[in-house]
């Protein structure tokens, strides 16, 4: 009795290890997601700030003022541009790391998804098929009553 109850023990501990460990990885994808997004929202308002025309009589008298302002401006722009396709570059492994640990830690319940995926696609695809058949037989019956009416009162016979 004790020796299953140790190795009953041991499986608990690796459950609840494996339970730590899957909800670390889901906090690490929810902070890497907020913080890509973050990313990609914040340089894009800032890059359309830095695209607002600034007109400042005083601060553009001199020509080399409007040629620092505009390189400025540039440079700024092509950074935050990187920083935005950098964060799009995180988003698109997370969803890879994503994909990759549902297929290899979640593989039943996956399979369980697809399953009744397949099943209700099933359970469309035979109503679907009832409810063309009954639409069909309705457009049946409707011609045979257009041909009776047709051939009861204009006495034309095909």
């Amino acid at each position: 009795m004790k020796p299953t109850g140790k190795i009953q023990q041991s499986d608990n501990k690796a459950s609840n290890k494996a339970l730590v460990n899957k909800n670390l990885v889901i906090q690490d994808y929810k902070s890497r997601l907020k913080d890509n997004v973050k990313s990609i929202n914040d340089n894009f308002v800032q890059i359309l700030n830095a695209s607002k025309i600034n007109i400042q009589d005083d601060y553009f008298k001199n020509p080399c003022s409007k040629l620092c302002d505009h390189l400025a401006h540039r440079n700024e722009i092509a950074t935050r541009a990187a920083l935005m396709l950098r964060a799009a570059d995180e988003l698109l492994r997370l969803t890879h790391d994503m994909k990759e640990f549902l297929i290899l830690r979640d593989f039943s319940f996956l399979a369980n998804t697809v399953k009744q995926a397949e099943e209700k696609c099933d359970k469309e695809t035979e109503q679907l098929l009832t409810q063309h058949d009954q639409r069909r037989l309705d457009n049946n019956n409707l011609i045979c009553d257009i041909e009776k009416e047709i051939s009861d009162h204009f006495h034309i016979k095909y």
